[in-house]
């Protein structure tokens, strides 16, 4: 059986005498993800280097989020395998990823362990050690799919997602509290579904976030939370 890796491909790169490999090198190369598609995700370090997420089967039938940094010279900077992101019995999957600037990563997923299917989100620093609970915080009490999400220059966490009927935001503090209600605010409310790609999410610089649903964007004030919209996005 030939075995998925998980690989930076060395074409991308430019850098000389280091461990880049002609066809890229394993990120993961555990046999337990055999057959399986990782969904992996990258991001920029800060530092010239990278970190990557993915899904991964390596604790049993059900997928735990993993994660690993790469330097620049190609060398992994973390446990070999990558670190656990979230590592439960129940089922994680289809993770998100910016960078801090700082060395390390947001990591936010798709999360089973509920009644229902919940966004969380872990704050990874330079070496791999959570900075924010162990196995992620729970984003709001508001179930949801297709996650995007970005960051600030304060270390605020903005995440979008989708009930597949209405698109929600949150903004998340450093500290991992949620900062717009438990439930998050609601970003739509209007016919049609919410489906996979349509949500994208970046920070407006004072402290709000813009959401893009599917043909047009709308918004968060950071003070009130009141939604705006451009009609001329239709």
């Amino acid at each position: 059986m030939r075995i998925p890796l998980l690989a930076l491909l060395v074409s991308s790169f430019t850098w000389l005498n280091a461990q880049w490999q002609t066809n890229g090198v394993a990120v993961c190369d555990t046999t337990a993800n055999g057959g399986i598609e990782p969904l992996s995700r990258i991001t920029t370090d800060g530092k010239g280097g990278a970190i990557m997420c993915w899904r991964d089967a390596r604790n049993g039938r059900d997928y735990d989020i993993y994660a690993q940094r790469v330097s620049s010279r190609g060398y992994m900077m973390w446990q070999h395998n990558g670190v656990p992101v979230v590592a439960l019995s129940t089922n994680q999957d289809y993770p998100r990823i910016c960078s801090d600037g700082k060395g390390g990563a947001f990591v936010a997923w798709e999360d089973d362990r509920g009644t229902n299917t919940f966004p969380y989100a872990q704050w990874i620093d330079s070496l791999g050690q959570p900075m924010w609970q162990v196995n992620g915080v729970k984003v709001a009490e508001t179930p949801g799919l297709f996650i995007s999400l970005t960051v600030d220059e304060f270390q605020n966490l903005y995440l979008g997602w989708s009930t597949v009927g209405n698109a929600y935001m949150q903004k998340m503090n450093g500290s991992g509290n949620r900062v717009w209600g438990d439930s998050g605010i609601q970003v739509t409310n209007r016919p049609g579904n919410v489906s996979s790609n349509d949500v994208a999410i970046v920070a407006d610089g004072t402290g709000g976030g813009n959401c893009w649903v599917g043909r047009r964007w709308e918004g968060l004030r950071p003070a009130s939370g009141q939604c705006r919209y451009d009609p001329l996005a239709d």
